[in-house]
């Protein structure tokens, strides 16, 4: 992953990064799924103690992120502002991907960087643990709704994405389940770069993160769902737009 240390905020604050703009105009009801299929929209702020950091985030961070599954193992991934600013198509099934750049009308292929502990040979688990542990969350009794979901909030006491010294929590929707998705997408020598939304880099296994906060030296930043929205999704989500020119990856 592309690591930026600007004044005061590293990636866990920085690379709360991705959006699709469909917001619900009401609740709707998500039953319990194996996996769940939809879409889901975060929206950013930053605040806190720090001001200085939460102008840099709010100037270099994400206005919006999303991500969207369909079934099949196809995922897109939109961010709205920021460093990661644009769209990713995944169809896992047949190794394809693409950065889709609306305003060039090109797709460029991009590879896929998995830190899922289920995507790892066994070697390479024992060799870089720590990259590959999942979260340790602490499970409380507060709980809360983000986008007409009930949630249960968690506190974070350590994550890939969380530096040293910086505190987390998040809400989780435990009857929502997602698949796995610590991913990153790489393309032209990994000169750009683009994660999943950063809820779900924190690898909670529990459910479906609707809320997620980081306070790191003064810096808070959260990223809130403001959609859930079941059901799935168009096909034509997943794919390259008519008209788009497929881009070398290395020019």
């Amino acid at each position: 992953m592309l690591h930026v240390h600007p004044p005061r905020i590293h990636r866990s604050a920085l690379a709360l990064c991705l959006s699709i703009p469909a917001v619900l105009s009401g609740a709707a009801c998500v039953e319990a799924q194996e996996l769940f299929i939809g879409a889901v929209v975060y929206e950013t702020s930053a605040g806190g103690s720090n001001k200085d950091g939460a102008e840099t985030f709010t100037a270099l961070g994400p206005r919006r992120e999303s991500v969207t599954w369909g079934s099949g193992g196809r995922i897109r991934l939109e961010t709205e502002g920021g460093m990661w600013e644009g769209v990713i198509v995944a169809r896992m099934a047949d190794s394809a991907y693409f950065h889709l750049d609306a305003e060039s009308r090109t797709a460029t292929p991009v590879r896929l960087r998995s830190l899922n502990r289920e995507d790892q040979e066994a070697d390479v688990l024992q060799m870089m643990g720590q990259m590959f542990a999942p979260a340790v969350l602490e499970r409380t009794e507060l709980t809360a709704t983000y986008a007409g979901q009930a949630c249960r909030m968690y506190t974070v006491r350590s994550s890939l994405m969380l530096r040293r010294g910086a505190t987390g929590r998040a809400c989780v929707a435990e009857h929502i389940q997602v698949r796995p998705s610590r991913y990153g997408f790489e393309w032209n020598d990994r000169a750009n770069q683009q994660p999943a939304a950063l809820p779900l880099q924190f690898d909670i296994r529990e459910g479906l993160p609707l809320m997620v906060e980081v306070n790191e030296e003064g810096t808070l930043v959260t990223y809130t769902a403001v959609s859930v929205t079941p059901g799935e999704p168009d096909d034509a989500l997943f794919s390259v737009p008519h008209g788009y020119t497929i881009a070398d990856s290395d020019g």
